[in-house]
This record gives structure tokens, C-alpha cells and sequence, in this order.
């Protein structure tokens, strides 16, 4: 059993003397070493100073995109009303309802519209938001223009459309591009930052090392 022990414990203690070696013995692998210290630890400065600061720096944020907010604009947008039915007899009678509405000259009643329809069973939803362009194939084929498209056939379901009102170019809210305006201000966190150390500290290339690593 000491035979055995005292084997091991030479074993181990050779292997730990190995490995202090190991930079000395082979110098590419201390150079890689060097490498993942410094990728390491540039990537927790960075991470410290632009990535995470941004995401928790919440009055920051605000404040840079008040400062630019004309860059988060939405194009022209229109209100939408879609009446989705689960059948075609259904989408009929809708249609039905809504242009007895508009001969009266009187506003789509869209309970009233609810309430006859799903009288025994879930036959109609009806769904009303914003569009932008390139956000539903079906909107954009329609004219902006408000009033109500004929029946359409989507997949499975039925829709007749209301252009509802269009929306002039706004900004959007800062929920509403949180991710594009985070990225540009972590842009703007590691512009400000390197600036900040090129002021602080006297860059020097050393000339004859970069021609090394061109080559």
C-alpha cells in the first residue's frame, strides 16, 4: 500500500511539475495561453462597459434615444380591422351585416356583429391594429385607403378587412426598438469609451511585431 502511495504521489508531483514547464518547454502554447488571458479579459471589460451597461443602464438608454429618436421612425401605418371567420357562410353574413352599416351611413357595430354571429358557437374573431408595410401580405395588397375589402380566403379561414384610419410617420417607442436602439448605444458606450482611452493613455504600434503578424 506505501509502495503504491508513494508511486502516486511521484506520478502526480512529476505531472505538476510538467505542467509549470509547460511554458517555458513550448513557446506557442504560452502564447496561446497569453491569448485566451487577454481575450478573457477584454471580453469582461468590454462586457462590463458597453454590452451589459447598456442593457442595464435604463436612464442612459433613455436619454440616448431621446437624443436620437428621429432615427427610430415608423413609415406610413393604417389601422386595421380584420374579421376573421371560420367559415365561408359566416364571412357572408358578416359581409351582409356590415354593408346594411354602410348604406346608413352609420359606424360598423362590431359587438352587435359579435353577438349575432357567435350566437351558438365560436364563428368570428375580430382583431384591430396597426400595420406597417411588409407586415401582412394580405394588408398590403389592399388600397389605403379606409373601407372594407371583399371576402378573402386565408389558409383555412375567411377575412373581410377594414382600412380603419391611416397613421402619419412616427417615432417609435422606446419598447418598440428596444433591441435596434440597445445595439446603437452599445456603439456609442464603445465609441465614447475608446476615445476616452486614446486620451488617457500614449498608443504606441511597435512596427517590426505587426510586419510579423502580417506575414
Amino acid at each position: 500500500f506505501l509502495d503504491n502511495e508513494f508511486e502516486s504521489y511521484i506520478s502526480n508531483t512529476l505531472k505538476e511539475f510538467e505542467r509549470s514547464r509547460l511554458s517555458d518547454k513550448y513557446p506557442e502554447f504560452k502564447y496561446l495561453l497569453e491569448e485566451y488571458h487577454d481575450g478573457i479579459l477584454l471580453f469582461e471589460l468590454t462586457d462590463s462597459m458597453v454590452w451589459s451597461k447598456a442593457v442595464k443602464d435604463t436612464n442612459g438608454l433613455k436619454d440616448f434615444y431621446n437624443n436620437n429618436i428621429n432615427n427610430y421612425m415608423w413609415g406610413e401605418r393604417v389601422i386595421a380591422t380584420k374579421y376573421i371567420c371560420h367559415n365561408l357562410e359566416s364571412a357572408e353574413k358578416v359581409k351582409e351585416m356590415i354593408n346594411k352599416y354602410t348604406k346608413k351611413n352609420k359606424k360598423v357595430d362590431k359587438n352587435t356583429i359579435l353577438s349575432k354571429i357567435n350566437s351558438d358557437t365560436i364563428l368570428l374573431t375580430i382583431d384591430t391594429k396597426k400595420y406597417a408595410k411588409t407586415q401582412d401580405m394580405i394588408i398590403d395588397s389592399l388600397e389605403w385607403k379606409p373601407g372594407f375589402s371583399d371576402i378573402t380566403k386565408d389558409k383555412e379561414k375567411f377575412l373581410i378587412i377594414q382600412i380603419e384610419e391611416l397613421v402619419k410617420p412616427e417615432p417609435k417607442t422606446i419598447d418598440e426598438a428596444r433591441g435596434l436602439i440597445i445595439a446603437d448605444y452599445q456603439n456609442y458606450l464603445e465609441e465614447k469609451w475608446m476615445k476616452e482611452l486614446r486620451s488617457k493613455y500614449n498608443i504606441v504600434i511597435n512596427n517590426e511585431v505587426l510586419e510579423t503578424i502580417k506575414n
